[in-house]
This record gives C-alpha cells, structure tokens and sequence, in this order.
C-alpha cells in the first residue's frame, strides 16, 4: 500500500510511515527468524525491499508536493499590480477589449485576467486574457472579443489570477 500512494502529493507523508514502519517489523521479522522462533525470511526480506522502494518513491512524492504549492502559489500570490480597461468598443455587436495590468511589484508575474461583458446589469459573456513574464514596474496589454445582440456594453475587470496551475489553459 506504501508503495502505491509514496508518488501522491500530500499523501506521501502516509507512504513514508508505511515504509518506515514496514522495515521496523521486516528487521524485527529477521531478527526472530533468526533466533528460530519464526518462518518467513523470504517474506521478511520482500517486505523489507518493498518498504525501501516505498520510501524512494515518497521522496518522488515530495517533489510533486512541492511542484503543487509552488504552482498553486504563482495562481493565488500575484503580489501588487494594476489591471485597467483602455478601450471598450461594439462594432455591428464586435465588443472589442483593450486593457492593460502593470506590475507594482519587485519580481517578474504572470497573469490571467478575467473580464465581463455587461448591459442593463446583466453579464452578457465573460473572457479571459493571459499575459506572460510581465517584469517589476512593467506594464503589459491584452486584449479580448465576444459578439453580443445590444449596442452599449460595459467592459469589466472581473479579476486577476496567476496562470492556471500547470498550465491547464494552454
């Protein structure tokens, strides 16, 4: 079972206990086949390789932990920045966006801005642009469109995320 959840992420701490705990009663296993008071060294000794090859595959699933939280934290943490609309225009029911976002922070960020559409307070579509390595005090554009049936639309920043957690929106 160690072996089979060592690679999940967060999990692995639970594969790593089972490895662990696994070589404690294959060694004390051992111990006592070799006092005679028991039978299985074979078993004992697969239990014990086993448990060593759970423990190397918890470290894999250590790595994947941290690859996890460091994704999720680009996604959630996209410290200071301005994100703005520039330009809202419907042609023939075309909204054409043109926005910007701008760094205010001290390191490099990239983003995904999430915009609406409204009219009348109704959200008539909503879109999404992604900007890429937007460095410190940089400002970037982005731009969306969405058909729609009225004349006057509202364009709305709705909100601002890292990127997608392994690039899920690619």
């Amino acid at each position: 079972m160690s072996l089979a959840i060592g690679w999940v992420p967060f999990v692995f701490v639970l594969g790593a206990a089972g490895g662990v705990t696994a070589i404690v009663f294959g060694v004390i296993a051992l111990g006592r086949i070799r006092r005679e008071q028991a039978v299985g060294r074979s078993f004992a000794i697969a239990g014990i390789t086993l448990a060593v090859a759970a423990l190397g595959v918890s470290v894999l699933g250590f790595f994947l932990t941290r690859s996890v939280l460091r994704e999720f934290d680009q996604y959630f943490d996209i410290g200071p920045h301005t994100a703005k609309i520039d330009k809202c225009v419907t042609t023939d029911g075309l909204v054409s966006l043109d926005g910007s976002i701008t760094n205010d922070d001290a390191v490099t960020h990239s983003y995904t801005i999430i915009v609406s559409y409204n009219a009348n307070g109704e959200v008539l579509d909503t879109d999404k642009a992604t900007v890429r390595s937007v460095a410190p005090g940089a400002t970037a554009t982005f731009h969306t469109t969405t058909f729609v049936t009225v004349d006057q639309v509202e364009c709305v920043v709705d909100s601002v995320n890292g990127p997608t957690p392994f690039a899920a929106d690619s």
